[in-house]
């Protein structure tokens, strides 16, 4: 009888201890960051926008002049005789709480050419979701540093470190 009590005692404590298991946000981060870099590649900068985080919108003067300062690029680019031509996404990271939003990395690879070379610049898009991981927002981490993004986002968790930013690998176009 003891026995049995001791077994069915260490069986409810390690219930007790259990967490329960985090959903896989995975799939639908890529779908909304594949949104990100389909408007990227068409042009299609109201889709981009769906999914910037909404004071990076505002601190760029709205909406419009976003649109403006991505056209602008864009077409500086094309002038510098830059040409897109794709962007891969990773898998994203483990997910962490950071206070009331959920935060996430997603490796992309953004592929230009130049010149028949092939210039590849590995960064990092930081994943948000304010409501539990239905909508996703992401910035760009290449050109921020860690000061910079705790400013955007103070509750930050620390757990997600960004790695290292990496020098853009060049190579012969084949």
């Amino acid at each position: 009888m003891r026995y049995k009590l001791l077994i069915g005692a260490i069986g409810l404590l390690s219930l007790i201890g259990c967490k329960p298991k985090q959903p896989d946000y995975s799939a639908e981060i890529l779908k909304q960051a594949e949104e990100v870099r389909q408007g990227f590649i068409t042009g299609d900068f109201k889709l981009v926008l769906k999914h910037i985080y909404p004071s990076q919108i505002t601190e760029a003067g709205g909406e419009a002049m976003m649109i403006e300062r991505w056209t602008s690029a864009q077409t500086a680019m094309k002038q510098n005789g830059y040409n897109l031509i794709d962007i891969k996404l990773g898998k994203p990271t483990k997910v962490v709480h950071a206070g009331k939003e959920l935060h996430c990395l997603v490796q992309e690879n953004i592929i230009m050419e130049k010149g028949g070379q092939l210039l590849d610049t590995e960064s990092y898009l930081l994943g948000i979701s304010q409501d539990n991981g239905k909508l996703w927002y992401f910035i760009d981490t290449y050109p921020l540093s860690m000061p910079t993004i705790k400013q955007i986002l103070p509750h930050y968790n620390d757990s997600l470190v960004i790695p290292p930013k990496k020098e853009t690998q060049v190579s012969p176009r084949k």
